[in-house]
């Protein structure tokens, strides 16, 4: 029968692999063959959590039937393995020794951190610190940590740490954010990996540990890892509310405490709705409209033993405290000499 049938699964691939036919195409636009390398990966991602996801499934189960080119899922898995290699080197090929390099020759260059000047790593080490150092959260993986779940197709760095005092080794993962652009303008027509300006600044988010290695991962998970649809069904039926922990991580607290707003001051309408934009959705976020009638509180010099418990958000409307206004605050008494503040801040969402 496999005289007569095409394997499936590789002729899909064949498929893509006239996608990536067209990045080789001079007649087409410089930035359309480039584009066309990014569609390839696209498709290969859904290929993976879909196609490849089905294939590991009847795997697992132990499905013995074979496809009608009669391939078992396990020799289908191997064909396919060794077929996207070959591709996958070939888009490398492409990219890195034809298609960057006539970009360079039109004025725009992607530089590796080894290859900007010492201006530039300077401005973007400072870049680090004061925009993506806030928002990182290193995880770490040991006894008393799991390894972390790792959201599909993000971006993220693997780094394995020393303490210099014990010797021992620990794993952490640090999340690219999603709202960051993978490719950062250091100066006119000249662009770095936002991931290598992380790995060149990540001893800043593990004081006192030395850096053993730094890599970047992505992770390509089963499309089928959802809620069954019955049951977000049953979810969004229900009354949810939002929980945030914040407190300090290593010092005391002696700048830009965090201040709460008594619920029972201020008004449904003081809250307003904004979009939240991501790179793949659009989500929302309250923000609060000053009123003179709202009443403030805050904890001075909390400690890291200390935490506070805040519900940010509820769905029901029964007459309850629905929203939790709070910020962090420039307090007037802060001592010109106060280190900076180092603290976290994580969310749950609970149904009720």
């Amino acid at each position: 029968m496999s005289r007569w049938f095409g394997n499936r699964e590789l002729s899909w691939l064949d498929f893509n692999e006239r996608v990536l036919s067209l990045a080789r195409e001079t007649s087409i636009p410089l930035l359309e063959r480039i584009k066309f390398c990014a569609i390839f990966s696209g498709n290969l991602d859904e290929f993976f959590q879909v196609r490849v996801a089905a294939l590991k499934g009847q795997v697992a189960a132990g499905v013995p039937s074979s496809a009608a080119d009669g391939l078992s899922p396990t020799r289908q898995l191997a064909a396919v393995g060794q077929r996207v290699e070959s591709l996958v080197k070939e888009q490398e090929r492409i990219l890195l020794h034809d298609l960057l390099p006539q970009l360079v020759d039109q004025g725009i260059t992607v530089c590796r951190w080894h290859e900007l000047t010492a201006d530039e790593q300077s401005e973007l080490s400072q870049f680090f610190d004061r925009q993506l150092f806030p928002v990182l959260t290193p995880l770490a993986v040991d006894p008393a940590h799991p390894f972390p779940y790792i959201s599909n197709l993000a971006l993220s760095l693997g780094v394995l740490v020393r303490d210099p005092s014990s010797g021992e080794q620990r794993f952490a993962r640090v999340k690219v954010p999603t709202f960051l652009k993978r490719f950062h303008q250091v100066s006119e027509n000249r662009f770095v990996p936002i991931e290598d300006v992380m790995s060149a600044n990540i001893a800043d988010l593990f004081l006192g540990m030395d850096i053993v290695h730094v890599s970047a991962f992505r992770v390509t998970r089963n499309a089928d890892l959802t809620l069954e649809d019955e049951d977000a069904d049953d979810l969004l039926q229900r009354r949810v509310a939002f929980f945030n922990v914040w407190k300090p991580l290593y010092r005391r607290v002696e700048e830009l405490p965090l201040a709460m707003c008594d619920a029972s001051t201020h008004e449904p309408d003081d809250m307003l709705r904004m979009d939240l934009k991501y790179r793949e959705r659009t989500g929302e976020i309250y923000v609060m409209r000053y009123s003179p009638k709202h009443r403030w509180m805050y904890f001075p010099f909390m400690e890291p033993n200390h935490a506070l418990i805040l519900k940010t958000f509820d769905s029901e409307v029964d007459g309850r405290c629905r929203f939790m206004g709070h910020s962090a605050f420039e307090h007037p008494d802060t001592a010109t000499d106060a280190q900076k503040r180092e603290s976290i801040e994580v969310r749950t969402m609970a149904f009720f």
